[in-house]
């Protein structure tokens, strides 16, 4: 996820400049809920939500999430992003290590070279082949430090870079 929005998503949104940002807040990507699988937090959430609220207002609409127990909290951290509120769970080292999968690696390179020509803001990422590695993409997201001592910082907002 933080692959894609990084290098594909948000480069796109910046050049689109929008007035106004309507997000279909679906949160079956969510620890635990079994049909997405996917096991984002809600810091996850929050990190996607903070450099929407710095583009354009933006409403979400919830739609989607089967496991009750998560569902609030991703839709808080999400809420609290809106709001301006950088108070997000603690880092966990695990967690974030989980790393991008070879395979998304590949479908996001293909992605960026198919849509490069037609979104400036994306030729930036031709020349770089996106890697597994997620530590340079949860700390450009979010700005947390990998390190357990510090594990407790607030994220900082992602850089707004030209496009």
């Amino acid at each position: 996820y933080a692959t894609a929005w990084l290098k594909v998503l948000l480069p796109i949104a910046r050049t689109f400049a929008p007035d106004l940002i309507l997000v279909s807040a679906g949160f079956d990507g969510a620890m635990g809920d079994q049909l997405g699988q996917c096991k984002l937090l809600p810091r996850d959430y929050h990190a996607m939500c903070t450099p929407l609220a710095q583009l354009a207002p933006c409403c979400l609409s919830l739609e989607g999430g089967y496991n009750l127990n998560i569902i609030g909290e991703c839709f808080a951290a999400c809420a609290m992003a809106l709001l301006g509120d950088n108070m997000v769970p603690p880092c966990n080292l695990d967690e974030l290590s989980r790393g991008c999968d070879p395979t998304a690696a590949a479908d996001i390179n293909a992605t960026i070279k198919a849509h490069a020509p037609f979104w400036s803001s994306l030729k930036q990422f031709l020349q770089d082949d996106i890697d597994a590695s997620v530590d340079s993409i949860v700390n450009e997201m979010t700005g947390i430090c990998l390190d357990d001592n510090n594990s407790n910082s607030s994220p900082s907002p992602p850089d707004e870079g030209g496009s």
